[in-house]
This record gives structure tokens, C-alpha cells and sequence, in this order.
């Protein structure tokens, strides 16, 4: 006999209770290790390692506790599974189990409650897709779920169970709440949870958080997919979620889509928006898009959808690309929009916005503020806030559109804010630069505008392009005497006179603000 074999026979011959006592003194993971390095010893029919576990669960439950709540209690089963080991020695430690009871691939014994996951949960939320296999195969219930306090639950709210903590097959709800009960950790949701909580799509850990969801799908689970939806997108598994979907549209094919269908894949679309993370990944919203998710709420046919949602939502948050595919879709589609509540954005993208919104003003039925706009007058509220903006490149573009986009009130706002920009663009495009205006009860020519402000500059472009100094008033005329006096301290007006020529009074003079033409501006307006 050799001296590593004398121990092993010397261990054999130990009674199980000094076996059992010798293993309960170290952890889980060794256990199994032990058991696996020396199965003659601690998997033999005599005295089985996985055998004694599976037993004192039965006992725990005959006697009604104690709970299982730390990693020193529960099933060597959940060791196995968070430690990666072998999938054949998972395998066995599970016909173990169903060998001694079993309803134990469930993580349940008899009826009791046990405050752990079922082992497919517990499987899926560490994002084990072959130990999720594993479990199905051997018959485990994937529809079994528990309570959310051994995850980080997706939902934003928490469903009140009266099992909440608990591995259990129904939810009873406390008081008179018999809503749509979706709020408890169920096979699905583990894998989403793990997703989430990891955060890096594309990676290892997520693409097997995934495929977890994808087993259950290649079972045809869950039964309803529409209405578990919103997880898994949330989660970024787009190869889930189109499976889904393709087995609903699939199911929806022979007739036209029911209401129900076009409220599954509305609801989907709007997450996918919500929990977009890069604004370059479109790939479900595309999707759902090009199979034809609404996007307004069915039930709500010829009612104006305000632009504050949806798109705009996304451009608020920076996704502006996506926020533009989406505009042009509404426009495809001839969405109503209200404009009540919109603004534009900046950035790289922003014209592409502002072309987008352009394009759907420039169709037919367009409210603002629950009221039906024309055209002119949405294209005038575009320009407007592009000049609140100082979006150069969205002001040029927007006026050459054409005459039809601007207006002399236009011209008076760009004044009034300062927009040199948006001011220089809308005359060059032609519109009337000695318009008068009513702003804010303040009935002007752009002219006396200009000077009112002490703008100067703008005044002598104004002049360069034809501004009627006749349609000053004459105690603006007067105000401005007092300002050549705060200019020109050391020259009487009257002698400055002699200094301006009548060349110097010409529109085509006043080609740049330098101080010739500051005094023959006071000149040409004073006279």
C-alpha cells in the first residue's frame, strides 16, 4: 500500500457522522472541491457530500426553519453555480437532489418558502446560459420567480407581494391591488438585472446575460413575449427583443395588426427611445420602426401629439441623430404635431434638426398650442428660434428657404436681441428694411429700432441698405443730438456740419462703423 493511499482508506473507514461533522467545519466551495477530488471517499453510496446537503434542506423544511439567508446556509447547489464549477459536476449535485426530492430543482422543498432564487433564476442573474440549459433540461420551472432583494431590480417601482423575499410560483397582492403583476425577479428579468447592473453592452458578461434570454426564447418562453418587453430593451438585448418580436409579428400574420399588437410595439418603440445610451445605437428603434411600430399611441387617431415628447425627448438629452430619424419618420408618415413646446438644440447636428423640423412644418395640418398654424407662420416660429439661439448656420439656411420664411417682425426681433447675423441674413434676402412693426406695443421702423437701442453698427447698416431716416420720430432725433454730444464732446454739431458732405450722406457711404460715418450717421438721421 502506498502512503497516499493509506489516508484514503483510513478516511473511508470513518463513520458518516465523523465524516459529516469533519466536512461542516469548512465552506462550501471546499466542500465540493473535496468531494470532487475524492469522490471514493465523499460520493460514495455510503456517504454522498451532495446527498447530506439535499437531506438537511428536507430537514430545514420539515422543521419549518431556520431561513436560508447567508452563503454558510444555503444548498452547496448555489455554491456551485456562483463558483463555475464543472457543468457536469452541477449536473450531478442536481440528480442528487431530485433524487432525495424533487421538487428541489425549483430551489423549493415541499411547499415551504425559502429565501433564496431558484436556482434557474439564481443561474440566469449571473448570466450562466449553459447552467440555465442545464436546468430546463432536467426540468426545472422557468416560470418559478422570488422576491427582488437578491437582485437590483429593473423596474422603478416595487410591487407589494405578500411572499416579497421569497422563492414562490404566484404573487398574492396585498389589498386591493390586482394589477398586472410583473414586478418579482423571474428568469427573464435575472438576466436583465445582470445586464443592467454590469453596463457594458457588447461585452462577454452582457452577451451571456443575453443568451440566457435567448435560451427561454428558443423554448418559446415566455408565453406572452409582448408584454415583457420592456426589460429587455432596457437591458440592450436586441437580438432577444427582435426574436420576440418577430415571433409576435409571426403570430399577428393572416390579418390586419390588432390594437393590442400596435400597443405592444408603441409601448417598445417608446422604451427603446427612453433607454437609447449612445445616440449612434438605433438598432432596435430602426427595427421597430421599419415593421411598423405607431409612433403615436394607436388609441389616439387624429390627435395632435405635442413634440415635447418623444423626439425632442431624445434630442434634450443629446441624441439628436436619433431624435432626426424619428422627425423624418413623422413626416414620412404625416404625424400631427403641436409645436407648443419645442426648441431646438446645438451641436454638430443641429441643422439636420432643424431641417428635419422644416420638412414637417412644411406639411398641412400642423398645429401650435392646440390651434391650427399654416406654414408661414411655423416657419416664422422655426426662424425665431433659431435667432434666440444665434444659430448662424440654421438662420442662413432657414432664409434661403426663401422670402416666405421671415417677415418684418422678424427683422424687429433680430434687432431687438442684437442678432446682427440673423438681421444681416433676412435683408440680403430681400425682406423690407424700413418695415414698421408693433413689439411688444412699440410701433418702430427698424431705423429708429436700432438707435433707440444705441445699436450703433446696426444702425449704419441699416442706412447702407436703404433705412428711411424719415420714419425717425422727432424726440428720437432729439435723444440722438444729445448722444452726438457724449460722441463728439469737442465738436458743436453745428460745425460739424461743414465736416460731412453730401457724398458722405449716400447709403452706399456707410460700408463699415468707423468715425466718418459715425458722425455722418447722426447727420444723415438728424439732419
Amino acid at each position: 500500500m502506498s502512503r497516499n493511499q493509506a489516508p484514503k482508506s483510513l478516511w473511508s473507514t470513518l463513520p458518516p457522522e465523523i465524516l459529516l461533522e469533519i466536512i461542516s467545519e469548512i465552506n462550501h466551495v471546499s466542500r465540493i472541491n473535496l468531494a470532487i477530488a475524492n469522490p471514493e471517499i465523499f460520493l460514495r453510496s455510503t456517504f454522498n457530500v451532495f446527498e447530506q446537503d439535499a437531506w438537511s434542506q428536507v430537514d430545514r423544511r420539515q422543521k419549518n426553519g431556520p431561513l436560508i439567508e447567508t452563503r454558510e446556509t444555503w444548498p452547496l447547489i448555489y455554491t456551485a453555480i456562483e463558483n463555475n464549477t464543472n457543468i457536469q459536476i452541477i449536473a450531478r449535485i442536481l440528480k442528487t437532489y431530485v433524487s432525495v426530492y424533487p421538487s428541489s430543482i425549483d430551489g423549493v422543498w415541499g411547499e415551504g418558502l425559502i429565501a433564496l432564487p431558484p436556482p434557474i433564476v439564481f443561474a440566469a442573474g449571473l448570466g450562466k446560459p449553459q447552467i440555465v440549459s442545464l436546468l430546463l433540461e432536467e426540468g426545472a420551472d422557468p416560470a418559478r420567480h422570488c422576491g427582488t432583494q437578491f437582485f437590483a431590480p429593473p423596474p422603478e417601482d416595487e410591487f407589494e407581494c405578500t411572499l416579497r423575499g421569497f422563492n414562490h410560483a404566484r404573487c398574492e397582492p396585498l389589498g386591493d391591488d390586482r394589477s398586472d403583476i410583473s414586478r418579482y425577479i423571474t428568469v427573464l428579468r435575472a438576466a436583465v438585472t445582470r445586464a443592467v447592473q454590469i453596463d457594458s453592452p457588447g461585452s462577454i458578461e452582457h452577451q451571456e446575460a443575453e443568451e440566457c434570454a435567448l435560451i427561454l426564447h428558443r423554448k418559446g418562453l415566455p408565453r406572452n413575449p409582448g408584454r415583457q418587453l420592456i426589460d429587455p430593451i432596457r437591458a440592450q438585448f436586441d437580438r432577444y427583443v427582435m426574436a420576440a418580436v418577430d415571433r409576435l409579428v409571426t403570430l399577428n400574420q393572416g390579418g390586419q395588426p390588432t390594437m393590442a399588437f400596435n400597443i405592444i410595439l408603441y409601448h417598445a418603440l417608446e422604451a427603446a427611445c427612453k433607454y437609447q445610451r449612445r445616440d449612434n445605437d438605433r438598432t432596435i428603434i430602426e427595427y421597430l420602426v421599419n415593421i411598423g411600430a405607431p409612433l403615436i399611441h394607436p388609441t389616439s387617431e387624429n390627435r395632435y401629439k405635442l413634440i415635447s415628447t418623444g423626439a425632442y425627448d431624445l434630442a434634450s438629452r443629446g441624441h439628436v441623430e436619433t431624435a432626426v430619424f424619428l422627425l423624418n419618420r413623422y413626416a414620412d408618415q404625416g404625424v400631427l404635431l403641436d409645436y407648443a413646446a419645442f426648441e431646438l438644440v446645438s451641436g454638430e447636428h443641429m441643422l439636420a434638426y432643424l431641417q428635419a423640423f422644416y420638412r414637417l412644418m412644411s406639411q398641412p395640418k400642423q398645429s401650435y398650442g392646440g390651434v391650427a398654424a399654416s406654414r408661414k407662420y411655423l416657419h416664422g416660429l422655426l426662424l425665431r428660434r433659431a435667432m434666440n439661439a444665434f444659430q448662424k448656420p440654421a438662420i442662413r439656411w432657414l432664409v434661403e428657404q426663401g422670402v416666405g420664411v421671415g417677415s418684418r417682425e422678424h427683422i424687429h426681433h433680430a434687432i431687438s436681441i442684437g442678432n446682427k447675423i440673423a438681421l444681416q441674413a433676412l435683408v440680403e434676402a430681400g425682406h423690407v428694411v424700413n418695415g414698421m412693426a408693433d413689439l411688444y406695443g412699440d410701433k418702430r421702423s427698424p431705423l429708429e429700432r436700432a438707435l433707440i437701442r444705441g445699436e450703433f453698427d446696426t444702425v449704419i447698416f441699416l442706412i447702407s441698405k436703404g433705412g428711411d431716416a424719415a420714419l425717425v420720430r422727432e424726440e428720437t432725433k432729439k435723444m440722438l443730438l444729445i448722444e452726438y454730444g457724449k460722441q463728439f464732446p469737442t465738436i458743436p454739431y453745428v460745425e460739424s456740419k461743414k465736416m460731412v458732405t453730401p457724398a458722405m450722406l449716400r447709403p452706399e457711404f456707410f460700408t463699415i462703423d468707423d468715425l466718418p460715418r459715425r458722425m455722418a450717421m447722426f447727420h444723415y438721421v438728424i439732419g
